[in-house]
């Protein structure tokens, strides 16, 4: 869930002058941030920006290159760009580019992963980006895939345990994402399994083919006893 803050806190975007980039970049993610909040609703536009937020702290605290900091600063204001469109509007815009957007016929019944997937067509599409990273990351947000990157990572967990959000076990998961980006992707990934199989949904087709690649890479990872 996410938690509600007042609207005068995002009244203006004093955060993009604190991101460590250049001019040029600054104006594109502001840009990017004018049409995030005039196409979401105002819980949607604040989680975005919470999501830039807590995704530039990662990428300062692991290193990224100048370009993979850009690349993070972009995918994670943008990645709910989908949800401008209406369930039934996101999967017929995957069903139409099924080919292009790669995705399985099964997975167009899962409401909640469409979102992405129609959002990287449309940051494409609309907004003309090319770059690979972005757009995959974006597409990816919600359900992770196999061999992700630094930038793929920083998306997803951002997305996920921003300060925004409050839920069980949420401080533990931004606790290990400051100290091993790795564990903390095992960790987020597994509670994310966890809530599908609590709420008796259906999981993403590659799910745990992505779960035990990240057991094979990371699952050796302790930060000892909770």
């Amino acid at each position: 869930m996410y938690l509600k803050e007042s609207a005068n806190t995002y009244s203006n975007m004093d955060y993009i002058y604190k991101l460590k980039t250049g001019e040029e970049e600054k104006n594109i993610i502001r840009n990017y941030d004018i049409l995030i909040k005039k196409n979401l609703d105002p819980d949607l536009y604040r989680h975005s920006v919470n999501t830039l937020k807590y995704a530039s702290m990662l990428s300062e605290r692991n290193n990224v290159s100048a370009g993979d900091y850009f690349r993070i600063c972009s995918a994670s204001i943008l990645h709910d760009y989908g949800k401008k469109l209406a369930i039934n509007a996101q999967r017929a815009i995957v069903l139409k580019n099924k080919d292009k957007i790669k995705i399985k016929s099964e997975d167009l019944e899962i409401d909640a992963l469409l979102h992405g997937f129609s959002g990287s067509f449309l940051i494409e599409e609309e907004l003309g980006i090319e770059d690979r990273k972005i757009i995959e990351a974006v597409k990816y947000h919600t359900t992770g895939k196999l061999g992700m990157d630094l930038v793929d990572k920083i998306v997803y967990i951002s997305d996920k345990i921003e300060y925004g959000r409050q839920y069980e076990d949420i401080d533990y998961l931004r606790e290990i994402s400051l100290k091993n980006i790795d564990l903390c992707l095992l960790e987020v990934y597994k509670n994310n399994i966890i809530y599908i199989i609590r709420r008796n949904k259906s999981f993403y087709s590659q799910t745990f083919n992505i779960w035990n690649n990240i057991c094979r890479l990371y699952g050796g990872f302790s930060d000892g006893p909770r």
